[in-house]
């Protein structure tokens, strides 16, 4: 127990007649209960370290460094103490310290286990949040989030006050559902990031690179629950995405420090992603794991007064309201998989998609063109008319054959099998063929096996049902 608490539990006479009574502190012993404060001896990774528990001025946030001991003791190199055997003999503190029995240390190694307990001689480095919560008023950040980042939808609001809610009632468990915020420079989505990591504090890191959010050395991840992607991301890359997709959903993740073995951990990551770029992350058909919010270009933008007003609110009681009433919010129906699929998250399947290649990418294209290139022989353009489209299967083939040979990077087209069965997939009873399917006389005299498609706004409204993309070509439009 602290002098504090005891004082406060017991009063200042038994505080007193303890001290009166307690056998006098050697000077090692008083050493090492001054670096027992900051350091103590750690095993991770199946190896022995002196952790360093330090502040970090500049992020402002509390960090762990790791010495090994024979670091340490070159650190410690002027340093002598009384030997503790032999008073008349000076001995190295670090020596003495790493001797001592009462040296502080964590020989079960760390752990980040987020409000639970863990067993003796293991470390947590969870350290709470940086704020007691306390009612107040914190309406012009809520207000920035609604009315900007989430254009002002209801129901999209919703979501990300859900969202903000479990992070904080539930730290102990993975984000699920990662926040994508595509938008121009000065439009607040770095604010949204930064306050929502300022509740966490020690458990905040803002990423500015690729490798700090998907790279092999991740140790400075350990003890993060909130990691901001700010313009971190390449989502064309495609090692960066299983990793990614691991660090959103998966309860457990690989730890890797430099010099260390890598260790399995407990997951408890919840992302945001802030981007200026139109493809931001790598989107499938069935995706879950996003909510993509397109931040306008608001009558705030560069707004600086605007901004620093709410800052200044959260600075004054703000950031102890939004906690307080987040920890009081109602989420026990709230299923946080169940993810909006907003037009932004279409524009991403879009997007990814045409860089992936294949049957359905040429689908799409010619979708949204209305128009099928390379058909026939002298490679002429067909566009839908109000009845639909008719082909031959073995043009249609081609042509798509084709678009796939000219792109960049891919030149492995689907099989003619596959491909028939993928357009019959997705678009259903929008497409009609097969070996007993042929084009009329009057469009051509031998009769080739052919293709029916309905009418186009039929054929779109098939593929976006299909591929949950609802929106898809009003993204477009927009």
């Amino acid at each position: 127990m602290g002098a504090d608490d005891y004082l406060v539990a017991y009063g200042a006479d038994a505080f007193e007649q303890l001290a009166a009574k307690a056998e006098k502190m050697r000077e090692a012993d008083a050493h090492v209960a001054d670096l027992n404060q900051k350091h103590a001896v750690i095993c991770v990774g199946g190896k022995t370290f002196v952790a360093d528990f330090a502040y970090d001025a500049a992020l402002e946030r509390r960090k762990i460094n790791y010495f090994t001991p024979k670091d340490f003791a070159v650190a410690l190199a002027n340093r002598f103490v009384a030997d503790p055997n032999d008073p008349r003999k000076q001995a190295p503190l670090s020596s003495v310290w790493l001797k001592h029995p009462h040296r502080r240390q964590y020989l079960g190694g760390v752990t980040l286990a987020p409000m639970q307990d863990v067993p003796e001689g293991v470390f947590n480095l969870w350290r709470g949040f940086s704020v007691e919560p306390k009612k107040g008023d914190w309406s012009l950040f809520r207000s920035h989030i609604l009315d900007n980042v989430c254009a002002g939808a209801p129901a999209l609001f919703d979501y990300m006050l859900n969202w903000m809610a479990r992070l904080v009632q539930h730290p102990g468990e993975p984000g699920q559902v990662a926040i994508v915020m595509r938008g121009g420079r000065g439009v607040g989505k770095g604010k949204v990031a930064c306050w929502i990591g300022r509740m966490m504090n020690d458990h905040f890191i803002q990423a500015t690179q690729a490798d700090h959010v998907t790279g092999k050395f991740n140790g400075h991840l350990q003890d993060c629950v909130v990691l901001f992607g700010d313009e971190a991301f390449f989502a064309g890359n495609p090692a960066h995405e299983k990793i990614l997709n691991g660090l959103i959903t998966e309860t457990t993740r690989l730890s890797e420090q430099k010099f260390l073995n890598a260790v399995t951990v407990r997951n408890y990551i919840h992302l945001i992603l802030s981007t200026n770029s139109e493809w931001a992350i790598p989107a499938g058909m069935d995706e879950r794991r996003y909510l993509v919010l397109d931040v306008p270009d608001h009558i705030h933008k560069q707004d600086s007064p605007y901004f620093a007003a709410i800052d200044a609110q959260m600075e004054s009681g703000g950031l102890a309201a939004m906690l307080f009433d987040l920890q009081q919010r109602d989420i026990s129906k709230f299923e946080v998989r169940r993810v909006p699929q907003t037009a932004g998250l279409a524009d991403q399947k879009r997007r990814t998609l045409h860089a992936r290649g294949g049957a359905l990418a040429w689908l799409q294209d010619i979708l949204t063109a209305g128009e099928v290139k390379y058909i026939g022989e002298v490679k002429t353009t067909v566009a839908w008319s109000a009845k639909g489209l008719q082909v031959s299967r073995n043009e249609l083939f081609d042509a798509y054959e084709a678009w796939e040979r000219n792109r960049p990077g891919r030149a492995h087209p689907e099989s003619r099998e596959a491909f028939g069965r993928r357009l019959k997939a997705v678009l259903g009873a929008s497409f009609k063929g097969g070996d007993n399917t042929k084009l009329p006389k009057a469009v051509n005299a031998e009769r080739p096996r052919a293709y029916f498609f309905a009418p186009l706004d039929q054929c779109r409204l098939a593929f976006m049902a299909s591929q949950n993309m609802p929106g898809l070509w009003r993204a477009d439009d927009e």
